[in-house]
Parts: C-alpha cells; structure tokens; sequence
C-alpha cells in the first residue's frame, strides 16, 4: 500500500526527503494510533522547504545539548549537597530536561548517499 507523502514543515503533500522514523516518531504514531487519529503518512521534508528545516533542526540541537547540559549541572549540584538523594532527583531532572527539549523537536531527514548516524 503506498502512503501519501506530507510535508512536516509546510503540511502540503509533497515529495521530498524521508523523514527518519526514529522512537519519538514511532512514539507519536503510537500515540495517535491509540487516540484513533491514525494518518498513516509518509513524512518528509520537500524542497521549498529544507533551508527552514535545517534551521529548526540545528535550533533543536543546540536546545537540546543546552538543557540536557543544565540538566546535568544541577544533577551535580543535587549530588554535592546530598549524595544520596542527588542521585535520584539528579536523574529526574536530567530525564526532565530531556523532555522538556522535546518540545521543539525536529526529526532528522535520510539524505540520499550520506551515512545516517
């Protein structure tokens, strides 16, 4: 069965290049497969619109190293002052800050002819 294409930048249906169905993908498909608001489409990013996702990608990338960087500094904080407590609440917070870079999230695109990593 072949799936429609949908742009995840501009939301038209449009050719371009596959998004990567990563576990946060797989996880909103999840989502809405429970929620019974299954689509089924093919995600990509088209032409027109690459040059503003490269930019909300590396935007993301840089939000994401900064809070899970925070994240970690109050983690070590957490575990200065109290050790044994620190590390529990330290690892909640680093999981917390994670998420809370998922918010912007933007996944990465197959590039034909480069490695994905």
């Amino acid at each position: 069965m072949m799936r429609e294409n949908r742009c995840i930048m501009c939301g038209e249906h449009k050719n371009g290049l596959e998004v990567i169905d990563d576990n946060v993908i797989r996880g909103i498909r999840w989502v809405k497969e429970k929620l019974g608001r299954k689509t089924g489409f093919r995600l990509v990013v088209c032409k027109e619109c690459y040059a503003n996702y490269r930019k909300a990608r590396k935007k993301f990338e840089g939000r994401l190293k900064l809070y899970l960087a925070l994240g970690v500094l109050m983690a070590i904080l957490l575990i200065t002052i109290n050790p044994l407590s620190g590390v529990v609440f330290g690892s909640m917070i680093v999981v917390f800050m994670y998420f809370i870079s998922l918010l912007t999230y933007v996944p990465r695109v197959s590039i034909p002819g480069k490695a994905v990593k």
